[in-house]
Parts: structure tokens; sequence; C-alpha cells
């Protein structure tokens, strides 16, 4: 058997180690080219942020009445305003509806922001077709003795820097509903 000693185990690692590190040093050097990029947007003189840049805006519709109507009709839609969401790139909705009596049929409340966008309004005036919409909605149900509805928050990509607000409620009797629109970047 061929048998080392530690100092002698020791001798030869080292002599390994020794003839690696040579080798790793006799490799010539790699040439590197550096591409310094082109400014993109040269500031001069000074630069002043009169306030805060907003990161969100919450925005409220409340207690608007909307009657009972067909949700195949856009006459029966109840628009309420245009809401400026430019500057944001996602909305978090929810619904809260409020029936004044209870209700004799189960229906769907809701609300459908549409751009603001002729092209888009005239395909939903002309054609009762909501393009492009972001919906929130509630079932209202009877029998449960509840007169307060709300509903699951959804979040939406905005696309467009304008909304048309209308709401929407095919129950048997008018609703109270209150929009909660939580903008943010």
């Amino acid at each position: 058997m061929n048998a080392m000693n530690a100092p002698e185990r020791t001798s030869w690692l080292v002599a390994a180690l020794l003839l690696v590190a040579a080798g790793a040093t006799a490799q010539e050097a790699q040439p590197v080219q550096v591409i310094n990029l082109p400014e993109v947007q040269r500031v001069e003189g000074d630069v002043r942020i009169e306030e805060p840049v907003p990161h969100s805006r919450f925005h409220r519709i409340i207690d608007v009445t909307v009657p009972p109507g067909a949700l195949e009709s856009t006459v029966d839609l109840v628009e309420e305003r245009t809401l400026d969401v430019s500057g944001f790139t996602e909305v978090s909705l929810s619904l809260l509806v409020v029936t004044g009596d209870l209700l004799s049929r189960e229906g769907t409340v809701g609300a459908w922001l549409v751009p603001a966008e002729e092209r888009v309004s005239l395909v939903l005036d002309q054609y009762a077709e909501a393009m492009f919409p972001l919906a929130v909605e509630t079932t209202v149900t009877p029998g449960t003795g509840l007169r307060q509805f709300g509903s699951e928050p959804t979040r939406h990509a905005i696309a467009f820097p304008r909304y048309r607000v209308l709401f929407f409620n095919d129950s048997a009797k008018a609703v109270t509903v209150s929009l909660f629109a939580y903008l943010t970047n």
C-alpha cells in the first residue's frame, strides 16, 4: 500500500493548487467593448415639484337612485357622470346597494365604467353593446330580510383616460347605489 502521511498530502495539495493557479494566470486578456447609451432626456436648470405626486385617489358616487330596467336596453341605464382616471393604471371598484322595500324577486345591480370615447359611445348608444367595460355587480336576493347588499371588490387595468359611469338594475324595484372607486398606480 502506498500510504501518505499528512505532511506529504499537504505538499501534493499545495503543488496541485500552484499548477492550477499558474494555468489561470497564463490566459490572455480578453478584449471588452463598453457602449455608453445616448442621453435619453436632458434636464437643465432647476427642477421643482410643487406638490406631492399622487399615487392614489379615491372617488365616491353616493346615493344614486336606479329604477328597474332591462340590461339589454341602454335606455334603462342610469348615467351618473364621467370619471377622470388619467395618470392611474388600476382601479378597484366596490358597490353598495340599498333597497327601500323588501324585494319580490332576485336581480342584478351593478355599474359599468365604459370608456368616454366617441366610437365606444356610439356603439353603446346605437347597438346597446358596452365595449371595454370595467364592471362591478352584486345580486340582490329576496327572502333574506336584508336591505343592503355589497359587491366583492373588483380590480381592473385602466386603458382609457376617462370613463362614463353607468348603473343598471334588473330587479323588480328601484334601488339606491353607491360606487367606490380607488385609483392606484
